[in-house]
């Protein structure tokens, strides 16, 4: 009994240790919607949602466009650069219909869900996502929400970023009542 104990309490040291001593470098920063749709490859764009540049709701800062998963219960917002090349994402923001600010025009995608590479789904729980993401995040609440951010600039991770060209990734989750209701992941407009 008192091994066992003890055995317990050594594993349990050693998972908290690995756990805060968690890197950077060791976790999944997303960068695709389905394993199809991926951040600043337009490729990827036009192969699975067509050429979106004339459906783009230019009328904000950061021109958008709205896609619905097949049930109509999820949007898939592609946020993309002003002056970048055509059907270029940098930013990916996922979030139940009833949540969502997507405007009236919307488009209809062949996807049944949105899922990063990471395992990333609404309808989770927050232990859920920092069990994949990690704890090194700044978190902020508001009555029944809470939100969790993630930011990776070059001191975090220059491979990555660089890879991209671009100077800061962000991950932001947006929980309501413990349950995954919107996540945001991609690049900062420079």
């Amino acid at each position: 009994m008192v091994k066992g104990n003890i055995l317990f309490i050594f594993l349990k040291i050693i998972s908290i240790v690995c756990f805060a001593n968690q890197n950077v470098d060791s976790i999944i920063h997303d960068t695709t919607i389905n394993s199809k749709i991926i951040l600043r490859n337009s490729i990827s764009i036009e192969k699975n949602l067509g050429d979106v540049m004339p459906k783009l709701n230019s009328d904000k800062d950061l021109p958008d466009v709205y896609f619905r998963n097949k049930s109509g219960t999820e949007y898939l917002r592609l946020v993309f650069f002003p002056g970048d090349v055509n059907n270029t994402v940098s930013l990916f923001e996922v979030s139940k219909a009833d949540l969502s600010s997507a405007p009236l025009k919307s488009y209809q995608s062949v996807f049944p869900y949105f899922l990063t590479e990471s395992g990333i789904k609404l309808g989770m729980t927050i232990s859920d996502v920092v069990g994949k993401k990690g704890n090194q995040f700044k978190k902020a609440s508001k009555g029944k929400m809470i939100v969790i951010k993630y930011s990776i600039d070059y001191e975090d991770n220059p491979k990555f970023l660089a890879a991209y060209n671009m100077p800061l990734y962000i991950a932001e989750y947006t929980f309501k009542n413990g349950v995954l209701v919107k996540f945001i992941f991609g690049f900062e407009y420079p």
